[in-house]
């Protein structure tokens, strides 16, 4: 257990959870100054490998954050072969996913204070090429590694835009066809760049704000 986190992990995984547990709270304050917020809860990590694939998850509960770290290292040549060390990346794209979707409402209408949800305003109101992209775009801030900076990324979307194969904002939420969903992180983070890039340093922080506050609307 740390400051903000408690690890779980089966016991073949010590190694893992012990090297997460020394670098998670780094993790967890560059996440929350660069995203601009964090929740002040306990987030419950766990370090699993359950099929042998490089992956993570989060749930974005505001009662109780959940993160799963898949141990397992990706292939050089994979899409997201692109890291220094594994774990510090599957670390801050999920600790980001916490810390933007659990961005709370600035104030909460009666109904949401009689009945409250289990999920905050941004992750309701946001598709998922939003969410995934923007995640995407911290990982690579904060580790100077990962989608944003790979060869991978820039050949793919250049390509498609030769092509004039872009997908459409429908379409880049999918999970299935070519890549398997994988242009929701690639599109989406390169969206976020030019965006805070013509909107200017501390847009984005400021868009997650609008969407937690009653007048802020959905992502569109």
């Amino acid at each position: 257990m740390t400051a903000h986190f408690r690890i779980h992990y089966p016991e073949p995984f010590e190694a893992w959870a012990r090297r997460t547990a020394a670098t998670i709270e780094p993790i967890h304050a560059a996440v929350r100054d660069f995203v601009g917020y964090a929740p002040s809860k306990l987030i419950d990590v766990i370090v699993a490998d359950p099929r042998a694939d490089s992956n993570g998850m989060a749930l974005p509960f505001l009662d109780r954050p959940v993160i799963v770290l898949w141990a397992f290292p990706p292939e050089a040549e994979s899409g997201i072969g692109d890291f220094t060390d594994w774990m510090d990346l599957v670390s801050v794209h999920e600790v980001a996913h916490i810390a933007h979707l659990t961005w709370p409402s600035n104030r909460a209408g009666w109904i949401s204070r009689l009945l409250p949800l289990p999920l905050g305003p941004v992750a309701l109101k946001s598709p998922r090429w939003a969410f995934e992209g923007y995640a995407t775009l911290v990982e690579g801030a904060l580790t100077g590694t990962g989608r944003p900076s790979s060869s991978f990324r820039a050949m793919v979307l250049r390509r498609f835009a030769i092509e004039g194969k872009l997908p459409s904002y429908g379409a880049l939420s999918l999970t299935s066809g070519w890549l398997g969903g994988s242009m929701a992180y690639l599109v989406g983070s390169s969206y976020f760049e030019w965006l805070e890039e013509r909107e200017g340093a501390g847009s984005l922080q400021r868009l997650w704000k609008r969407m937690a506050s009653r007048r802020g609307g959905d992502f569109a």
